[in-house]
């Protein structure tokens, strides 16, 4: 019986009350994967797709407890060896990840070929307000749901739930920030066509909001958040050993079981 139910195939990342648990590619797609805030499965589903396909895992790299790094590549079809387009042609994406409050997403592509792409990029996002408890069980409480296209290009779902005199409100709201607007595909899908240049980089900025009893909390600048994780890492304990590598590295783990203000978090 598995005792972890966070397999090496789940990657989480974590702070203040934000916890995701997606895919190592950055895909939420079954449970227990979302994007949780306040107990509550804020986002359900979080799929990138380049050209009708989900680009190829290479590589993640853990920046921090609450930030990743992230390489796909979305190869080509119709490549020779005779050129210019070639067998190997390919896309390469980049993901930066960055969690709480929300999260912010940065996906960057670049033109690895020699000739000019204009790839369909796709990005899918709902969200199913499930409580932390109810996650691949049973829902036992069932709200309302409204839907609402933002002109900048986005979407912002809000769910509410009453039982007596109490009332639950949960939202998330997804805004997208690129050269070039993005277009609406259904009631949760936004989708672009950048042309690319050989070698040419494209690049999308998303916010990610959550809304909790009428206040909106959104991602903080990566700036002030840095400062706050460097004044944590100047006073936090230390672990000496002898020899020092045990302390260094037990002084790490440490480091990296925390949000970076000493504290640690999870779902549950």
């Amino acid at each position: 019986m598995a005792v972890d139910p966070f397999t090496p195939t789940r990657r989480l990342l974590y702070a203040d009350y934000s916890v995701l648990c997606s895919r190592p590619d950055g895909t939420i797609s079954a449970d227990p994967e979302g994007l949780y805030d306040h107990d509550t499965r804020v986002l359900s589903v979080r799929r990138l797709m380049v050209d009708g396909h989900e680009p190829t895992f290479v590589s993640s790299s853990t920046l921090g407890p609450d930030r990743c790094l992230t390489t796909l590549i979305a190869r080509q079809s119709g490549g020779e060896a005779d050129g210019p387009r070639l067998p190997q042609d390919a896309i390469e994406v980049r993901i930066e990840t960055c969690v709480g409050p929300g999260m912010h997403e940065r996906i960057t592509l670049i033109n690895r070929t020699m000739v000019e792409l204009r790839p369909n990029i796709r990005l899918e996002i709902d969200g199913d307000f499930a409580d932390v408890a109810e996650v691949g069980r049973d829902r036992r409480q069932h709200g309302k749901m409204t839907r609402t296209w933002l002109d900048r290009g986005g979407f912002e779902l809000v769910y509410r739930a009453a039982s007596g005199e109490r009332v639950v409100e949960r939202g998330v709201r997804v805004s997208a920030s690129t050269s070039s607007p993005a277009s609406r595909r259904g009631a949760r899908t936004l989708t672009w066509r950048p042309a690319l240049e050989p070698g040419a980089t494209w690049m999308a900025d998303l916010t990610v909001e959550i809304l909790i009893d009428g206040t909106w909390r959104g991602p903080r600048p990566t700036a002030e958040r840095d400062h706050e994780v460097d004044a944590w890492r100047s006073g936090r304990p230390v672990v000496e050993s002898e020899p020092i590598g045990l302390g260094e590295v037990a002084s790490e783990i440490c480091w990296k079981s925390s949000d970076g203000r000493g504290s640690s978090a999870g779902i549950g």
